[in-house]
């Protein structure tokens, strides 16, 4: 059975306010099974706090549950979003990214994005000449071809790369002045519609899950050096924390010292033997 090393580090970072949260669960669903995520609201914190609340309830409720997991994920996007048009007010103008990877104990991991939050496999072994392409995450961002086409076809325009001018994400949950409801909920100008991606992980992997707070300032190959070369993956009996938790701060603080000003979230997670 595979087992895993968790860590996280939320920072505010130069934000007046923390609009990230977070969902880590390794007892409700199921025997062995991890889950983690990743929400980043914008407008606010209301719509980041409501999914991430619900996210783990809303998976376990759906039809695919256990035996589908990525289609689990995605029934869950369509019952948090529909769950929050009941609301419509309160999410009018706030909205959220989400990513969530499950990790099972056989060794699988499903992953799900939704927006700029994205997860990065780094195997092991994994060295600086490595080409592979290794993100388990797709950016959803409005200048995109496809996402383009998408919000033109419910009347909506990107200018300066952003949705009417405004939002600079292409999916979300809430954001409900950009939706309307009598739009396919995956044809509308925002959807919620995830990117899902299935791996197989073995001892030695290392996932960094992170907001668009450290990827807009750091890149994968640059994440993939630091993990390689930081004191934080030694092996130190002595340390009061894990590997994870060590190179989830110091990723967190290689973020706002590559010049970010925006909250950071990152989780990291060792596939241990």
């Amino acid at each position: 059975m595979v087992r895993c090393e968790v860590g996280l580090c939320g920072v505010c970072g130069f934000r007046d306010s923390m609009e990230d949260e977070h969902w880590h669960d390794d007892a409700t669903l199921g025997d062995g099974v991890l889950g983690v995520g990743i929400f980043d609201g914008h407008g606010g914190s209301d719509a980041s706090i409501h999914v991430s609340r619900r996210w783990g309830d809303a998976l376990r409720a759906t039809p695919s549950w256990p035996g589908r997991p990525a289609d689990a994920l995605r029934e869950t996007c369509v019952a948090v979003e529909t769950e929050m048009w009941d609301d419509e007010p309160r999410f009018f103008a706030c909205g959220t990214t989400a990513l969530a990877a499950l990790l099972f104990p056989d060794g699988r991991m499903v992953c799900a994005n939704v927006g700029d939050t994205e997860c990065l496999r780094i195997p092991f072994g994994d060295d600086e000449d490595a080409d592979n392409d290794f993100v388990s995450s797709q950016t959803h961002r409005p200048h995109f071809p496809a996402e383009k086409a998408r919000i033109e076809a419910a009347n909506g325009r990107v200018v300066r790369g952003r949705i009417n001018d405004g939002l600079s994400v292409s999916r979300s949950f809430g954001d409900f002045e950009y939706k309307s409801p009598k739009k396919p909920m995956f044809e509308r100008m925002i959807s919620c519609e995830p990117f899902v991606d299935e791996r197989a992980l073995v001892p030695g992997d290392l996932l960094v899950l992170a907001c668009d707070g450290l990827w807009d300032f750091v890149t994968a190959d640059q994440v993939r050096w630091f993990v390689r070369t930081s004191n934080a993956t030694s092996n130190d009996a002595a340390a009061s924390t894990s590997q994870a938790q060590r190179l989830a701060d110091d990723l967190a603080n290689y973020a706002l010292d590559k010049g970010s000003v925006d909250n950071v979230s990152v989780f990291v997670v060792r596939v241990l033997a």
